[in-house]
Parts: structure tokens; C-alpha cells; sequence
């Protein structure tokens, strides 16, 4: 009877996931030419590898030219799929599996089916990786949030349970292993840990929680001795941070110090903007006059006044959006702050959960913030930097909703609860249009509207 009371919220997670996903898919004439499928160069260099030397693929691999990563157990699953599914099929596998392993593991860590289904729900709806309709190499990013659900249960397990077994600590690194093989993204997440861990077992020294002390700093340690032993091999192939005018040059070929600092500061809160955003409407995240109606019909609304700065106004648009992120941020961290002090006071070890998800969001795209400056910048749209930090930010909401009741005054409750299904909602079916548009403003392709389904006849292949 468990088992079946389980079961139908994860199929109402996954017939969500395929109606939303389906109806965002760009009908096939409208999709740019790597939509949903991975580059031509990327597969050929897989087909490559698997007939000549496959023991290459457990290392860095060269995906485009010049462009390196180390994706084995992400880019091979979805290089096997495209054998064998079209690329509305493999879309809609990958995003399924995304979703079942996030609710699996929310269910197994809480036992809560109600905290499952809801970020089953969350994640059925997300948006955060829709450029994965313009350059299908992105979809790698369901597949790393999936082996990050499974590390993240893993520590979570082994840092909570009181009684030491022989296999706990070799199965903890067979869970982690595929997340560290699965993309680069896995440094985000370790960075935030590591900090997670450090509070953890300052905490637990405070309340006298030995256990919870000792496995926090093997946690840690083990994060710290993984990037020690993959960042050397990782930097054999870093030549493009340092390569003249290449998308991801480094701050650090700067002539001046404070171009690297205000580039950097740049882009922390930028990436941290696009992850917090990640769950609210898409007025929020981009300009709506400029979502609405373009870059053209602004300037003529000017009427010819200063024709020759008159493209100044749709970049004032297009940065508008920097007013909403100080805002979020400074909300942010001040509820951060409030759940750090009240985690810090407390005995109780559920507290520690917000204080570790709100480092996760605040800190999950470390690696990006060193990049230059770069024209697509200028907007928040390129929501798969900041992967890391946006699935903790769905976890954060999930872990609210579960627990609002701890945190809510109850005449409160019925309100608070609507206002975060609203936000997911509208922002599912407004921040396409958004990301378009954002997109669009900064010489990039755009994603699909999903409500554009309604004004066309034309199918997914």
C-alpha cells in the first residue's frame, strides 16, 4: 500500500514533466540546427572514441574545437539515447529521469511523499536549462542534477546515520564517483559543500554532536582531496582560459586589477540573479515592454528625440532586470543570515538544512565567476551556469513548502502556499518568452514558448 501511495504522485511528476516538456519542444522546422541533439563534432568524437580507444572517454574529451570537458557519465547515456530515439525522445527521457531521480531521492531522504511531489513538480516545470533548445549539449545538465540528487542522498545518509559500518565510506564514493565523471559542474557543488561541512562541524562541536562532526570533516576532506586529484588533470586541458578573445578567457589575462574584480563581482550576481529567478515569472526575470514588444518599437515610442542615442533605450530595458536582482539578493541574504543564526542556536538538525541549501544557492557557480565579461552577459539568460545553484534554489522552495508550517503563521499558510505554486506556474509559461527575448537582445538564439504550441499545427518529430 506504500509503495502505490507513492507511486501516483511520481506518475502525476513525470505526466506533468511530458505535457510541459512536449509542448515546449520548437516544432521541428523552428528548432536552430543543434536543438535537442548533441553538436556534430561531439558525437563524432564519441563515435571516435567508442571504435578506437573507449577507456578515453573516462577523461577530458575535446567536444567542439578548443572546447574540452570531462562528461563521461552524462554525454555517453545521452550519445547511447540518440542511437536509438529521436530528438523530442531523447528530450523527453532525459528530463523524465531527471524528475523521477529528484523525487526517488527526496522521498528516500525524508520519507515525506509530500516533499517528493512537490519538488518532482518543481523540477517538472523548470526552465533553467530551455537553452538545451537552442544547443542540445546542454541536456547534459538534467542528467549531472540527477547524479547530484544521488551524491547529495548519499552524504546526506552517511552524514546522519549514528551507527559506523565497514561499507558506508567506500559505498559514499561509489555514489560520488559519477558525479565528479558527470561535467565540471560537480566544482560547484563541491565548493559549497565543503563550506556546508565547515558550519557542520562548528555546529556540532557547539551542541556536542560528535558524530555529526567527525563525518562533516571526512566530507569535507574527501571533496578537497577529489578537486586536488581532478583539478591538475582538468587544467592539461584549461588552454582556452587563457586563449585570446575564447568565450571562456579568464579575468585573470586582465592588463588591470580592477577590471578582473568588477567583472567578477559582475558575474556573481548575475549567475546568482539567474538562479533565484529561476522559479518566478518571467517579468521578473527580463524586461516585459522589450519581452513584449521589441527592441524597434521602443525607439520609435521616442518619437526621433536623440535619434542618434536612440539605442540606448532598449539597453536600458534589457537592464532593467539588474534593479529586481539586487533586490532578490538583498532578500536573499538577508533570510539567509536569519537561518544561519537560528541554525547556529539550535539543536536541532534540521535546522541545517536551509543553512546548507542557502550556501549551495549562493555559491553554485563558483567556476563561472572568473570569466570575462562577455556581450551575452548583459543578460540573465544562460540559466545553465548557474545549474548548480538553481537546483538548490528548487530544493529550497520544496524544503519551505514542506515546512511551512514550522516557519508560517497558519491564518498565513493557504496564501503563502498559492503565491508558490503561482510563481512556479507563471513562471514555467512566462519565462520562455523572456529568455527569448533576453536572448534575442544580445545576438543569441532564443528558447521555445511553450505557449506558442497553440498557434501551430506542427509536432515534435
Amino acid at each position: 500500500m506504500r509503495v502505490i501511495s507513492a507511486s501516483w504522485p511520481l506518475l502525476l511528476c513525470l505526466s506533468v514533466n511530458a505535457a510541459y516538456r512536449w509542448m515546449a519542444i520548437p516544432p521541428v522546422g523552428e528548432r536552430p540546427p543543434y536543438s535537442l541533439i548533441l553538436s556534430p563534432s561531439s558525437a563524432a568524437k564519441v563515435s571516435e572514441l567508442l571504435a578506437s580507444n573507449p577507456w578515453a572517454l573516462l577523461g577530458p574529451i575535446e567536444l567542439d574545437t578548443d572546447r574540452w570537458a570531462w562528461v563521461t557519465t552524462t554525454l555517453i547515456p545521452i550519445y547511447w539515447l540518440e542511437q536509438i530515439l529521436p530528438p523530442a525522445g531523447v528530450f523527453l527521457a532525459v528530463t523524465s529521469l531527471f524528475v523521477a531521480v529528484l523525487y526517488v531521492c527526496a522521498l528516500v531522504l525524508s520519507g515525506s511523499v509530500r516533499l517528493a511531489m512537490t519538488l518532482g513538480l518543481i523540477a517538472a516545470l523548470s526552465t533553467f536549462l530551455n537553452y538545451s533548445f537552442v544547443y542540445g549539449n546542454v541536456m547534459l545538465g538534467y542528467l549531472f542534477l540527477a547524479w547530484l540528487a544521488i551524491a547529495a542522498t548519499a552524504i546526506l545518509a552517511y552524514l546522519r546515520t549514528e551507527q559506523p559500518k565497514r561499507r558506508q565510506f567506500p559505498a559514499l564514493l561509489a555514489m560520488l564517483l559519477p558525479l565528479v565523471f558527470a561535467a565540471e559542474y560537480w566544482l560547484n557543488a563541491a565548493i559549497p559543500v565543503i563550506l556546508a561541512c565547515v558550519f557542520a562541524f562548528f555546529w556540532a562541536r557547539r551542541h556536542g554532536d560528535d558524530h555529526l562532526g567527525r563525518r562533516s570533516l571526512v566530507v569535507a576532506g574527501i571533496m578537497l582531496a577529489g578537486m586536488a586529484i581532478y583539478l591538475p588533470v582538468r587544467m592539461l586541458f584549461a588552454d582556452p582560459l587563457v586563449q585570446p578573445g575564447f568565450e571562456s578567457e579568464s579575468v585573470v589575462t586582465y592588463s588591470h586589477v580592477l577590471m578582473m574584480v568588477e567583472d567578477m563581482a559582475v558575474n556573481y550576481f548575475t549567475h546568482l540573479h539567474m538562479a533565484l529567478s529561476s522559479v518566478l515569472p518571467g517579468f521578473l526575470t527580463f524586461s516585459p515592454s522589450l519581452t513584449a514588444y521589441g527592441p524597434d518599437v521602443l525607439v520609435a515610442e521616442q518619437n526621433g528625440y536623440h535619434e542618434a542615442y536612440g539605442h540606448l533605450i532598449p539597453a536600458s530595458a534589457m537592464t532593467s532586470w539588474r534593479f529586481v536582482a539586487g533586490a532578490l539578493i538583498l532578500g536573499f541574504y538577508l533570510l539567509g543570515w536569519k537561518w544561519i543564526c537560528k541554525a547556529w542556536v539550535s539543536p536541532d538538525r534540521r535546522q541545517l538544512v536551509l543553512v546548507a541549501l542557502f550556501l549551495v544557492a549562493a555559491t553554485g557557480f563558483a567556476i563561472y565567476m572568473p570569466i570575462k565579461m562577455r556581450p551575452f552577459h548583459l543578460t540573465a539568460m544562460l540559466g545553465y551556469k548557474s545549474l548548480v545553484a538553481s537546483g538548490a534554489v528548487m530544493a529550497l522552495v520544496a524544503w519551505l513548502i514542506y515546512t511551512i508550517g514550522d516557519w508560517a503563521p497558519e491564518r498565513w499558510r493557504k496564501l503563502i502556499l498559492a503565491g508558490f505554486a503561482a510563481s512556479i506556474v507563471l513562471a514555467a509559461f512566462t519565462r520562455p518568452a523572456a529568455e527569448i527575448a533576453g536572448l534575442h537582445a544580445v545576438g543569441l538564439d532564443g528558447a521555445c514558448d511553450p505557449l506558442a504550441r497553440f498557434h501551430t499545427d506542427t509536432r515534435p518529430e
